[in-house]
C-alpha cells in the first residue's frame, strides 16, 4: 500500500530493490507492528509483518525482507533491529540459535559426520542391495550395455579369437547352462585387454558375461575349466552382485556430492566409478558356491573350478592385468581348497550311485 505520510521517524535504514530495476532505493523504516518504510520522495509504504517473509541473520550479511508486493529490503543487522524485530513478535528459528552457540553448531556437525558414516557404511549398502533386486530387467540390461560400451572406450580392445572359435564357445556355453539349469546368458561377448594377459572373466547387469582371450587361452583344451569360470560368473550375475556395486559407487558419489555440493562429478566421474568396484568375500563365495552346484547339476566336477584357481595362483603376476573390480579375489589358494573339496564330495557321490558290475 503506497500512501504520503510526512515526518515518518526513522529507525533504520535500508536499500529497496522494487523488483523491477537492477538498482537499489535507499529507505528509511520502522516497525511498529507493521513495517513501514519510506522511500526518498516521501512514499509510505506500510505492509503487515505477518504478510513479511523475513531471512534468517547470516553472519555479516544484511537482513533481508521479501515483502508482499514482490520487492525485497535488506538492512544492516545489528542489535537494535533483532530487538526491534523481537518487540514487533518476529521469533528466528531455533536453528539460528545453535548457530551462534559453539556447543550446539559441534554437536551438529559431529551428528553431521557420524549420519555420512553410518550412511556410507550401512545405509547405501542396504539401498544398493533392495534397489539391485527391484530393478527392472530392462533397465538392469541398459546398465550392463552403458558399462560394456564405456570399457570399450579405453580398457577393453576386440577379441582377437577367430569368430568360428568364439561361436563355438558360445554354444558350449548356452548348452553348459541349460544341462546345469541356469538361465541362458543374454550376451555373451569376447574382449581382450588393452594391456596385461587378461586372464579372466567378469559379468555385467543385465546377464552379460564377457571372457577375455586371455582366460580362454588359459583354460586351453580344458573346457571343463572354462565353464567353470563360466558359473562362477552367473553366480555373480543371479545375486547382482555388479548391479550392486554399481549403485554403492554411484551413491558414494552421490553422497559426496551431497556433502561437499559438487554433483557435477557424479555425472562426468561415472566410468571412473567402474574402477572402483570390488567384490566383497561373501560375494566371491557366493559366486563359487553358486559354481559348485552348477558345476554337480551340469554333470562336471568341482575339480574343474580348483583346477583354474589353484593354475591362476601360479601366476600372481595376471593379477595386475585386471581391474580389481573384474579380478578374482586374491585368495585364490583357499578358494581353490573348498572346490577340491566339494570335488571330492561329488566324487564320492558319483562313485556310490555308480551300477555296481
Amino acid at each position: 500500500m503506497v500512501s504520503s505520510v510526512p515526518d515518518l521517524p526513522s529507525a533504520f535504514t535500508g536499500r529497496w530493490l522494487d523488483g523491477q530495476s537492477a538498482a537499489p532505493h535507499d529507505v528509511r523504516f520502522t516497525l511498529d507492528g507493521d513495517l513501514v518504510v519510506e522511500q526518498a520522495d516521501g512514499r509510505i509504504q506500510r505492509h503487515a509483518l505477518a504478510g513479511v517473509r523475513i531471512a534468517e541473520p547470516l553472519s555479516d550479511a544484511p537482513r533481508l525482507f521479501d515483502l508482499p508486493d514482490g520487492s525485497v529490503l535488506a538492512s544492516e543487522e545489528t542489535a537494535a533491529l533483532a530487538a526491534a524485530l523481537a518487540a514487533a513478535g518476529h521469533r528466528d528459528s531455533r536453528v539460528v540459535g545453535w548457530q551462534r552457540a559453539w556447543p550446539a553448531a559441534f554437536a551438529a556437525l559431529v551428528l553431521l559426520l557420524g549420519g555420512a558414516v553410518w550412511l556410507y557404511v550401512e545405509g547405501l549398502p542396504r539401498a544398493a542391495d533392495w534397489a539391485a533386486t527391484h530393478v527392472s530387467a530392462g533397465l538392469e540390461a541398459h546398465m550392463g550395455d552403458q558399462t560394456l560400451a564405456a570399457l570399450d572406450h579405453g580398457m577393453l580392445l576386440p577379441s582377437q579369437l577367430p569368430p568360428e572359435e568364439r561361436s563355438a564357445i558360445s554354444r558350449r556355453i548356452l548348452a553348459f547352462e541349460a544341462a546345469a539349469g541356469i538361465a541362458p546368458t543374454r550376451r555373451i561377448e569376447f574382449r581382450t585387454m588393452s594391456s596385461g594377459k587378461g586372464i579372466n572373466a567378469f559379468s555385467l547387469p543385465g546377464d552379460t558375461i564377457v571372457l577375455l582371450d586371455g582366460v580362454v587361452g588359459f583354460a586351453g583344451k580344458d573346457d571343463e575349466m572354462l565353464m567353470a569360470v563360466v558359473a562362477h560368473e552367473a553366480g555373480h550375475e543371479a545375486r547382482h552382485h555388479m548391479t550392486r556395486s554399481l549403485f554403492r559407487a554411484l551413491g558414494g558419489a552421490a553422497l559426496a556430492g551431497m556433502l561437499w555440493g559438487d554433483y557435477s562429478s557424479v555425472a562426468t566421474n561415472t566410468v571412473v566409478l567402474f574402477g572402483q568396484l570390488n567384490y566383497s568375500r561373501d560375494d566371491e563365495r557366493q559366486a563359487d558356491d553358486f559354481a559348485i552346484a552348477a558345476l554337480h547339476r551340469g554333470g562336471i566336477s568341482p575339480a574343474a573350478l580348483s583346477r583354474f584357481f589353484f593354475k591362476l595362483n601360479e601366476e600372481p603376476s595376471t593379477r595386475d592385468a585386471v581391474p580389481e573390480w573384474a579380478s578374482t579375489h586374491p585368495d585364490s589358494g583357499e578358494r581353490a581348497t573348498r572346490a577340491l573339496e566339494a570335488a571330492a564330495a561329488y566324487d564320492e557321490a558319483a562313485s556310490a550311485s555308480a551300477p555296481l558290475r
